[in-house]
């Protein structure tokens, strides 16, 4: 717009022509999952049951609250379940658990993340493993480290340089996953936990509440026209 000194002098007319700002967030699930793969998603969380079904449709869940707000998880119903994820409740050391031992921790008992152990060598081990899995291009098990370090230890991720670069690699695996997913593969369900992990690490802010994980993530920007006060013309003599 060509600035006219002799023309009424609107602020407001000028706000609004500020173009609107994009979404920051390195990975975003409503811009970065598409409707067809929620669909895909859904119908393939229809076709599991027990403990693949809680783990899954949790993680769902807390990707999205509105898309999965009627998905219910109850493990007392399920004995077999609550044998398995037993020991997460119970074991604190992180030099002690496995992957799927976390997470049965992060989905359904979160509260006891408060004990949990995480040493400087395990910081340590765990920077330079993740370089190495940089080289190597294994962006989900760098997601699945990166994010517990976000949840118990986030003045550490920084340590981990996950980069534009790292988050190009990052996506590009997620597409990948998402692309290879089928409804009647229940083993692809996995990708779940892979978007989990990197909502998780996009976030400003993971807390543990008493209602579970908690994924604070930035305010969109919105167009300034909607935020700019209505201010009186003001024409200078």
């Amino acid at each position: 717009m060509k600035f006219n000194p002799d023309a009424q002098l609107n602020i407001h007319e000028l706000a609004i022509e500020e173009p609107e700002k994009e979404s920051e967030l390195p990975f975003d699930p409503e811009r970065d999952i598409t409707e067809e793969e929620w669909e895909k998603i859904k119908q393939g969380l229809d076709n599991v049951t027990g403990l693949t079904r809680a783990l899954y449709g949790s993680s769902a869940k807390i990707i999205d609250p509105k898309r999965f707000k009627d998905f219910f998880l109850d493990l007392d119903d399920n004995a077999a379940a609550k044998m398995e994820t037993a020991e997460a409740e119970q074991k604190n050391r992180w030099a002690e658990m496995s992957d799927a031992t976390i997470e049965y921790k992060l989905l359904f008992f979160p509260e006891s993340f408060k004990d949990f152990i995480i040493t400087n060598r395990d910081l340590e081990i765990n920077s330079m493993t993740t370089e190495r899995l940089k080289k190597e291009g294994e962006w989900g098990k760098i997601l699945h480290r990166a994010g517990l370090v976000k949840i118990v230890r986030p003045d550490r991720i920084k340590d981990l340089k996950l980069d534009a670069v790292a988050w190009d690699g990052i996506r590009e695996y997620l597409q990948g996953k998402m692309q290879a997913f089928g409804t009647a593969d229940a083993t692809k369900l996995r990708c779940v936990m892979d978007l989990l992990f990197a909502k998780i690490l996009a976030a400003d802010k993971v807390k543990i509440t008493q209602n579970g994980l908690e994924i604070i993530v930035p305010k969109k920007k919105e167009n300034l026209e909607q935020e700019a006060p209505q201010v009186p013309e003001v024409k200078q003599f």
